[in-house]
C-alpha cells in the first residue's frame, strides 16, 4: 500500500544485479497498523496484492523488445519495461505473507512461496496448506519447487520453565493477531479489530484487551507453536513442522543469550536437521 509495484519491481531486481541472484521478495497484503497513522486508507487489500504481484512479474520478464502491458482494476501498464533484467531465470521467488485462506489460496495460485504470518502450530499448519494446494490447483500449477517458510519462535535452554517464560509474552501476542490458529487451537475468539491485519495501536483499548485474552491462552498452545527447551526438543518440535509440510524454518530467537542460541542451532540443530532433511 505505501510502495508502487513498480518501484518494487525496480528494487528487486537491482538488489538481484548486487548478490548475484540470491534476492527475494516477501509480499503481503498490508494491514492498519502500518496505513491509519498515516493516512492511507485499507482498501481491497486481496486484489490490490493480486495486481502487485502480477505487475511485478511482468516487469521481471519485460524488454524493450517485448514490453509489459496490464489492465488492472488498481495497475495498469502500457508499453512497460525496467531498464535492467535480474538474474535469476525467470525472475526471483516471491514469497507471500497469508493469514487467510483467500490469501493463501491466492499465494498457491501466483507465488513461489509462503511464510504463514505470526504463528503456525504442525496441526494448523499440514491444514493450511489445502489452502495452498487449491490456489495451485486452480492455476494447474506444481508446487513441486514451492517453499514453505515457517516462523518458529524459540529459545535453546537446559531450564525449559525460562525458556517458556521468555518466548510466552510474544508468542502470545503473535496467537492474538493470528487469531485463526488461536482458534482453532483453543476455541478462543479475537475480535476483528485485534487481528493482524486491522490492528490499530493509536487506540489507547488496545493494550488492555490484548492483555486480558493473553491472559487466557494455555501454556500448552505457546509450546505447541514455539520451539524451546534442550537443543533435542527443539528438533523434535522443527521435525514436527517439517513432516507437517514445511520446507523451510525462520527462526526467530527469543532468548536472552541470542549469540549463544544462534550458536546452538548453527554447531547442533541445522547440522543435523541438513542431513535429516
Amino acid at each position: 500500500f505505501r510502495r508502487h509495484p513498480v518501484e518494487i519491481a525496480q528494487s528487486i531486481v537491482t538488489l538481484d544485479r548486487i548478490t548475484n541472484g540470491r534476492t527475494a521478495l516477501g509480499i503481503g497484503a498490508g494491514e492498519v497498523m502500518n496505513l491509519a497513522p498515516f493516512g492511507i486508507e485499507y482498501k481491497k487489500p486481496l486484489q490490490r496484492s493480486k495486481e502487485a504481484i502480477e505487475v511485478i512479474k511482468m516487469l521481471w520478464t519485460s524488454t524493450p523488445e517485448n514490453p509489459a502491458n496490464y489492465d488492472g482494476e488498481i495497475f495498469s501498464l502500457k508499453n512497460a519495461y525496467l531498464q535492467i533484467m535480474p538474474i535469476q531465470s525467470p525472475h526471483p521467488p516471491v514469497y507471500v505473507g497469508a493469514a487467510g485462506p483467500k490469501t493463501r489460496e491466492l499465494t498457491g495460485a501466483i507465488a513461489e512461496g509462503w511464510v504463514p504470518v505470526a504463528v503456525e502450530s504442525p496441526t494448523t499448519l499440514a491444514k493450511h496448506i489445502l489452502d495452498i494446494e487449491r490456489g495451485a490447483r486452480m492455476k494447474n500449477r506444481s508446487l513441486d519447487s514451492f517453499d514453505v517458510a515457517v516462523t518458529v519462535y524459540t529459545d535453546v535452554s537446559s531450564n525449559k520453565e525460562e525458556a517458556y517464560n521468555r518466548v510466552a509474552p510474544t508468542v502470545k501476542l503473535m496467537l492474538i493477531q493470528q487469531r485463526e490458529v488461536l482458534r482453532e487451537l483453543t476455541g478462543i475468539s479475537v475480535p476483528q479489530e485485534l487481528s493482524l491485519q486491522f490492528l490499530d495501536p493509536t487506540d489507547p483499548r488496545t493494550a488492555e484487551k490484548i492483555r486480558e485474552i493473553a491472559d487466557s491462552i494455555p501454556r500448552r498452545v505457546v509450546e505447541e507453536v514455539s520451539a524451546i527447551g534442550p537443543p533435542d526438543d527443539c528438533i523434535a518440535k522443527l521435525e514436527k513442522f517439517l513432516r507437517a509440510g514445511a520446507t523451510s524454518i525462520i527462526i526467530c530467537n527469543l532468548g536472552v543469550e541470542q549469540e549463544r542460541v544462534f550458536r546452538t542451532y548453527a554447531e547442533k540443530i541445522i547440522p543435523y536437521l541438513k542431513n535429516e532433511y
